[in-house]
């Protein structure tokens, strides 16, 4: 759950079709945005159909190994309040069946993304937003979210509206953020606001120094992603700025079409002896490198060959997935698998972790590989292409 994503858009009364679908897919990106516009059934129950499609579709993606990010809406145009629903009981209609629907069969969804209202599904401009509605609408759709599949709303403010200060405080949530404005203003265009938290409430939004606190502190224990835009007003942005913003967002994911003009002046600036463009990739979410790595021997009652590793997360953000490792010690005559216990989930940015594994005395190469359980996809370490990391060779004395 960790990279660039590319948009894909259907229309829940048509069929896919997947033989052109396959010609769009990005090879260098592993997460997808799903639209899936149900505005056609505006005022009546989704069809058979359309839940089959969408089923196909998030089928389609996952046999592609892309993780989704779905999102529902009813407008695709920016006219969110003329395109929703006429009552609020049929936008709860329409979200208790999406519900039904991945709790069938999710796939590869990590994101719920908005709830389903607002223009471009994005949460503003809608009849449906006022405290009570989100909390019915959240309400309705996080009991078919099975544990790895996170809802994503679009500020700060609304998310503090679905969760108390004593539970953000004290507890783990599946609530997270997508910020579709981020860098397009000192607000990131209405994401932040202009009063204090004292000032404004824990449900209100907070001044830009203040959200960014507690985003901070709320994207270490959910997935941060959202579209990176061209400054409104003109002004530049010096690398430094945008790091130390990024960083404190934790961000996993962004948008790899939008704004191409952010996208550009990222490739052109310099960032630690590369692009900025290209170090934002390398770090967003979670980045694992190899540090130290150390060979001993421990006497006793039996001696013991043990590797030592050091491991350390350089991304902006953390793994949220269950993870399983393995050392792979391969000579000419055999491989041999060794399981290594130990999760990479929630390992902070910066923070370094020892591993230690007992080894048997033998010849070989040894290879460290580290994947997600539920699906088994590799997780790739810095500057790695193979899925597993090459640690040095073993020898018989």
């Amino acid at each position: 759950m960790r990279g660039w994503y590319s948009i894909y858009t259907f229309q829940a009364e048509q069929k896919p079709d997947f033989e052109d679908l396959k010609w769009c897919l990005q090879e260098n990106e592993s997460m997808a945005l799903v639209i899936f516009d149900i505005g056609y059934f505006k005022n009546k129950a989704l069809s058979k159909d359309a839940l089959l499609y969408l089923a196909q579709i998030l089928e389609f993606f996952s046999e592609h190994e892309r993780d989704v990010i779905l999102r529902p809406v009813y407008d695709r145009v920016g006219k969110g309040r003329q395109h929703e629903p006429e009552t609020f009981e049929q936008v709860m209609m329409h979200l208790q069946q999406m519900g039904e629907a991945l709790q069938q069969n999710a796939f590869s969804v990590v994101i719920f993304q908005g709830l389903l209202v607002g223009s471009w599904g994005e949460m503003h401009d809608s009849s449906y937003l006022s405290q009570e509605h989100l909390e019915k609408l959240s309400q309705c759709i996080l009991p078919y979210l099975e544990k790895e599949i996170y809802l994503a709303v679009r500020t700060p403010a609304q998310w503090r509206q679905l969760v108390d200060e004593k539970t953000f405080n004290n507890s783990m949530c599946r609530i997270t953020l997508f910020d579709d404005g981020i860098f397009g203003s000192d607000s990131h265009l209405g994401t932040f606001g202009m009063y204090t938290k004292e000032a404004a409430g824990w449900q209100n939004a907070w001044m830009r120094e203040e959200e960014l606190i507690f985003e901070e502190k709320l994207c270490l224990k959910v997935p941060c992603g959202g579209e990176v835009l061209a400054s409104c007003d003109g002004k530049k942005r010096h690398p430094e700025d945008m790091y130390q913003e990024i960083r404190k967002m934790h961000l996993s994911y962004l948008n790899s079409k939008h704004d191409i003009k952010r996208l550009d002046e990222w490739r052109e600036m310099t960032w630690q002896g590369q692009s900025f463009y290209d170090y934002v990739s390398e770090h967003l979410g979670y980045c694992f490198s190899v540090s130290s790595i150390k060979f001993q021997i421990k006497h006793g009652l039996r001696k013991k060959l043990q590797l030592l590793l050091e491991i350390k997360n350089e991304g902006f953000g953390v793994c949220f997935q269950e993870t399983e490792a393995e050392l792979i010690i391969e000579s000419n005559s055999e491989k041999q698998v060794i399981m290594v216990p130990i999760d990479f989930r929630q390992w902070r940015p910066d923070e370094k972790r020892q591993v230690v594994v007992n080894l048997p005395f033998i010849k070989g190469e040894i290879y460290l590989a580290v994947r997600r359980k539920r699906d088994k996809r590799p997780i790739f370490f810095k500057g790695q292409k193979n899925e597993a990391v090459a640690l040095g060779s073993l020898t018989q004395r």
